[in-house]
């Protein structure tokens, strides 16, 4: 390939230039080595950094490895975390669940997928992103899209894309109803920040309808859990509440309950397994409550 430039060569131009070149031969990241594309970018890079060519040439010849880089390393940044949410899901499934296969597929072609080249990590990446059908919140989801275009098939619709049009506006008001409805103690709650982001992000993207459909689902299912476990919370409190007011003054169950009461309340920003944990080890009745010597001296009259 032949490189020309009008561009003079200066001083300047060198400052800056060489030190760019230098360390973009000096310093690899990510799955390079076994990487053929990557090799025949780096080896044009460094016979033009050596070679006697205009410094302009050069820097091309650099912004075009850095451009590559770039793309390359974002995508094996995805591959990478597509491999750790399929490991996830893998852990969390029954071993002889359908699902098992569809994941360990997905995770098999995204990991041989490391030292190819950019266009095969593209088509990898699409291909390996979607949920497993076998999912109950997917087949929800597939459910939906169903009824959705059963409802309107006394409708003529003759463009297809229309019709994806008119379920992509459902699966919008779906997600659009999520985001709004701000309920319980959401404020300063780090995960449902974080899974409210992710659906937002989902709405603005190139998503299928299934794809979104999926994740509204899981994050419905989330968003219930956390709304149900902060009721049950609710409740605990109020009972802890109960047994305070009728306990004898002083007695040692009011520092069990003071106890139980602080760390119920600080619980819910936190994560919804914590709530879970919480919740569990703060829900047992104090237990000298039937001792007629308490710590304090006070007996319980038996009722």
């Amino acid at each position: 390939m032949e490189y020309s430039s009008h561009k003079p060569r200066t001083l300047k131009d060198e400052k800056y230039a060489l030190p760019k070149l230098d360390a973009l031969v000096k310093v690899q990241f990510g799955h390079y080595k076994d990487n053929p594309e990557y090799a025949d970018h780096f080896i044009e890079l460094g016979l033009f950094r050596h070679s006697e060519k205009p410094l302009p040439v050069k820097v091309l010849i650099a912004d075009k490895f850095q451009a590559y880089n770039n793309l390359r390393l974002d995508l094996e940044q995805l591959m990478e975390a597509r491999v750790s949410e399929v490991n996830f899901e893998m852990k969390r499934l029954p071993s002889n669940h359908k699902c098992m296969r569809f994941y360990l597929k997905q995770k098999l072609e995204l990991e041989r997928a490391y030292t190819r080249t950019n266009e095969v990590k593209l088509n990898v990446v699409r291909k390996n992103t979607i949920p497993c059908p076998f999912e109950p919140s997917v087949q929800r989801a597939m459910q939906i899209i169903h009824k959705s275009n059963s409802s309107r098939s006394h409708v003529q619709i003759h463009n297809n894309g229309s019709k994806n049009y008119r379920v992509r506006k459902v699966i919008i008001a779906k997600i659009d109803a999520q985001i709004n409805s701000k309920l319980g103690h959401y404020e300063g709650n780090k995960e449902y920040s974080e899974k409210l982001s992710e659906l937002i992000i989902a709405k603005k993207s190139g998503k299928s309808n299934i794809e979104l459909l999926y994740l509204h689902a899981k994050f419905q299912e989330y968003n219930s859990q956390r709304l149900d476990l902060e009721e049950k919370i609710d409740d605990r409190l109020s009972d802890i509440n109960f047994e305070v007011e009728a306990l004898a003054k002083p007695h040692k169950c009011l520092k069990f309950y003071s106890h139980q009461s602080w760390a119920l309340k600080n619980v819910y920003q936190r994560e919804n397994s914590v709530k879970k944990k919480i919740l569990r080890a703060n829900s047992v009745k104090c237990p000298y409550e039937c001792d007629p010597h308490n710590q304090n001296g006070t007996t319980i009259t038996p009722q």
